[in-house]
Order: structure tokens, then sequence, then C-alpha cells
């Protein structure tokens, strides 16, 4: 066993295979720039088989745009003991270096050499070097050729889909009268997951096994108990001892209202400091259960890159407070990923024996526990949205037609 496979890295040639990426002539090695002198043409080159050190001139125009920690692809000339055929590369990836050599050399676009959209986005993200600093973005200057989703096979990655099918677990888990699913279709655009964490500035909720855009079960129960407490308990509980600053006193509210917790769950005490205890009196899980929320289609056009321009950025950033939000500042472009134009399943499931008749929040109509969920979340995707920036319109629903 070689020292790699000891390291659990496998051999090259099987994570070669596993992702589809092409083998190349053994002849080819990968290198780094270790020293540039873009005027002479003079240049240090690190093999990275076996970190010997080369030197190399050029002679051509090209010497100008060589730089420091450049990747370089090349052929040694075995007679001297020097470079030929070098190529030059201002990206690289944060991979082991036999698969950066592979990667490099078939000069990969985005979405090729990988299945998994996750796996494509953060593991072989691009690292450029510009103005002799390394960063990782989401979008680059045409010329270097970077970030394209359309290029990325959805379609194929949709297939996945169907082993994870929410309906078909809540069918399994509760039977099929004991379960709610519908399609709703993004109004325009969704940024979900904007600030999980990512090698870029900001992030995409992706599923971790599958790669694709989704919407997790327990963000869908907190959008829409959020938005019935802001509908039905605005006002909040009306208790003297109650510190606004330190509780809300709106969810105190709401765990005394018997539904609330049938739906959510809640503790044993609503406010324990006050001794008042919650709808039911101890502590209860809800009785509803929200499945994640898969897309129904999946294409070249499902994700997009968008941009924040904020042009305020050295005013937020003043600690203190010296700096006015003027018009002279320059904006700083952020790039983030949305999903547009997608219909995504939602699925609802309860009990048989919990799924209970009561009255809604508006205490006018009755109806089964289910039921009343659904209409909630309902009225949250159209009204309240999905994830960030609803404010300016994205991460709203509607019914399919």
């Amino acid at each position: 066993m070689s020292k790699n496979q000891r390291r659990g890295l496998s051999s090259f040639d099987a994570l070669g295979d596993m992702f589809n990426i092409p083998k190349i002539n053994d002849s080819k090695q990968l290198g780094i720039v270790t020293e540039a002198n873009s005027y002479t043409g003079e240049f240090k080159i690190k093999n990275c088989r076996d970190n010997c050190l080369h030197n190399y001139i050029e002679t051509t125009e090209k010497k100008k745009s060589i730089k420091k920690d450049m990747s370089v692809i090349f052929e040694m000339d075995e007679s001297n003991n020097s470079i030929k055929n070098p190529k030059f590369f201002n990206y690289s990836y944060c991979v082991p270096n036999e698969t950066l050599l592979k990667l490099l050399n078939d000069n990969s676009e985005f979405g090729n050499f990988t299945d998994n959209f996750a796996l494509q986005l953060n593991k072989y993200a691009k690292l450029t070097i510009r103005d002799n600093k390394k960063s990782f973005a989401l979008s680059f200057p045409d010329e270097i050729n970077g970030f394209n989703t359309a290029k990325f096979d959805f379609e194929k990655c949709y297939n996945s889909i169907n082993r994870i099918n929410s309906c078909t677990i809540a069918e399994k888990l509760f039977g099929k009268n004991n379960i709610k699913t519908w399609t709703f279709k993004t109004n325009w655009r969704m940024a979900i997951g904007l600030g999980t964490e990512s090698i870029y500035e900001t992030g995409m909720t992706l599923h971790h096994t599958y790669g694709i855009p989704y919407i997790p079960g327990q963000a869908l129960k907190g959008i829409v108990r959020s938005w019935i407490i802001k509908k039905y308990f605005y006002n909040g509980f009306m208790q003297r001892d109650i510190d606004p600053k330190k509780d809300d006193s709106r969810e105190i509210a709401a765990f005394c209202d018997k539904l609330f917790c049938l739906l959510f769950g809640c503790p044993e005490y609503a406010y324990k400091k006050g001794n008042i205890k919650s709808a039911l009196n101890s502590d209860y899980m809800g009785s509803v259960t929200f499945f994640d929320a898969f897309p129904n289609n999946l294409n070249g056009n499902t994700v997009k890159i968008d941009i924040m321009n904020p042009h305020y950025g050295e005013y937020y950033s003043d600690t203190d407070n010296k700096k006015p939000p003027a018009d002279y500042y320059n904006p700083v472009p952020v790039n983030f990923l949305t999903v547009q134009d997608t219909e995504f399943q939602f699925v609802l499931g309860i009990k048989e024996d919990k799924n209970e008749t009561i009255a809604d929040f508006d205490g006018v109509n009755t109806d089964t526990l289910l039921n009343i969920a659904e209409k909630y979340l309902k009225e949250a995707l159209k009204e309240m949205g999905v994830g960030a920036k609803t404010a300016v319109g994205y991460g709203y629903f509607s019914e399919t037609k």
C-alpha cells in the first residue's frame, strides 16, 4: 500500500475515475512558479513531484503575464534536465497535486468533472492569482473563464432526487391519508443559505449528499412559526416583569396558545421567571412534521449568480462612528448564488392519533392540525418568503398553474 493510500487519499487513478477525469500522459508534470522576473524572463519553477527547483527563461512577450504562485504544466527535457513546453495558469484548485495536474491539463470547464454541484462548488473552487494575491471568487473576468453554473449538468444531478423523495418517505412514515403535498414555484429568485459557511463571501444551502439546492424542513417550520407569531401575537404577553430587551413577549404569548404548541411544540414554562406555564403544561415536541422541500425541475438556468453592491462599506465597518454614510465611497460588488424559476414540492405529515380537530388562529373555523399547518405554510410562502433579501423581492412563492 502506498503512502497516499495509507493517508486515505486513495490512488489518484481511482479518484480520476470517480470524477470522470481523463487520464493524461505520465510525461506531463505539475509545477509552481516560486520566483518570477517579468522583465528579464527568468523564472524558478518547483516541480511538485520531487520538489526540485528548475530555472526557466521565457523570451517572448508571454513573460509579462507569468507571475509568482501560478500553476504550470510542463515536460522535462531529459537531455539537459530542463523544462520544455510549459503552460501557465493564473488559477488553481485546492486538491491533491495529481488531481490538479489532470484538471489543468484537461482544461476542464465547470461541471465537467463531478455530478455533485456542492462538491464542485466548494471542493473544486478556482483559486485565482491576481496582483500577487490568492483568492476564491464566484465570478471572474471573462479572460479567466470562471464560474459558470449553466455549464453544470443539473438534469443528471436531478435524477438522484428520486432516492430522497419526501412524499414517498412521508407516506411510509404516516400513511397516504396523513400527509399533505403540493407544488409551489418561486416568483423570481430565492437566496437560501446566503450566510452559511463558504470559501466565498456568501453561501447557498445544498443537499449534503446529492448537492442540489433545497429548503430544509426546519427552515420551513421556522418560517411558518415566525409568520404566525408576527401575524397573531404581535401585541405580545402583557406583564410588567417581562423585559422586552431580554425576552420576546410575542413568543411567550404564543407558548400560551394551545394550537401553537400542538403545531410547533413548546417548553413547560412559557416564561419561567414569571412562573407562567405554557398551554400544555409540559414539554411538547409538536405534532406536525415538516419535510425538506426539493425542486421538481432542475436545468442549466436553475442556479444563477446575482450581485449586491453595497456603497457604504466603510461607514458600516467604522466602529468609531467617525465616517458618514456618504456617496463618495467606492462600491464593493459581492456575488451570491440564487435559485430562480423553480418548482418545489412541499410535504407535511402527522401521526393519525395526533391529527385532532381544533379552531384555527382566527378562531372562526375548525379543522385538523394537518390542514391548519398546510394553510399557514402556504400563507407564509406567499406573504413572508423564504431565505434572504425578502424585503427586495427574493424568496416568494406562488401556486403552480
